[in-house]
């Protein structure tokens, strides 16, 4: 009886093992592949993306053409890439050595400027802002000075539950910000890895 017993149990185990094997598997990611081959459409437009969120940049006010300098911080390792616009427009690096990749310093601006957030959370009395990940200063910051020499600044706490989003602080600690996960996944890569040559 307990041969027969096993004997079953393995046969279900293998019939079940194979139906396992022969669905889809519904987390496998698109076989779209990405290029960084500039003549290669993007087969998502930005305006679509976007259109879900608002923008740091009209809340503000401020436009890429306003921006004098953007500084990206690690407040831990105290690491910090900075990038500065002359009055001719142009961006350069004045803390490196290096020739900085002025196509991604544009899009660094860029990415500052419109920084897309879902929604803003009320900081009352008694909320803890380390529940937002920000044990104290959160995991990056975001430091702009404008031409008129105002300045706005956006601190990174930690995720969102479904990791899709970053909660974050801009200008103090009013509101707590939901930001778009890859404008800020953009910006970290730019400060753990510089456009520089």
């Amino acid at each position: 009886m307990k041969g027969r017993t096993l004997f079953i149990l393995i046969i279900a185990f293998v019939v079940l093992a194979a139906l396992a094997l022969s669905q889809r598997n519904p987390f496998a990611t698109s076989t779209t592949e990405a290029t960084d081959d500039p003549a290669v459409a993007p087969t998502t437009n930005a305006s679509q993306m976007l259109s879900g969120y608002q923008l740091i940049g009209q809340r503000w006010g401020v436009t890429v053409d306003d921006l004098a300098a953007v500084r990206l911080r690690d407040p831990e390792t105290t690491q910090t890439f900075a990038i500065t616009r002359d009055s001719s427009g142009n961006w350069s690096m004045p803390d490196s050595g290096g020739t900085l990749d002025t196509a991604v310093a544009e899009n660094i601006a860029k990415t500052v400027v419109l920084l897309p957030y879902e929604r803003t959370l009320a900081v009352e009395d008694d909320t803890e802002l380390s529940d937002f990940g920000f044990i104290p200063d959160g995991i990056f910051s975001i430091e702009i000075l404008l031409r008129n020499n105002l300045t706005h600044a956006v601190v990174i706490g930690g995720f969102t539950p479904t990791q899709e989003s970053y909660y974050g602080l801009v200008d103090g600690k009013e509101e707590i910000y939901i930001f778009e996960r890859r404008a800020i996944d953009f910006l970290l890569i730019q400060l753990k890895t510089p456009p520089v040559t």
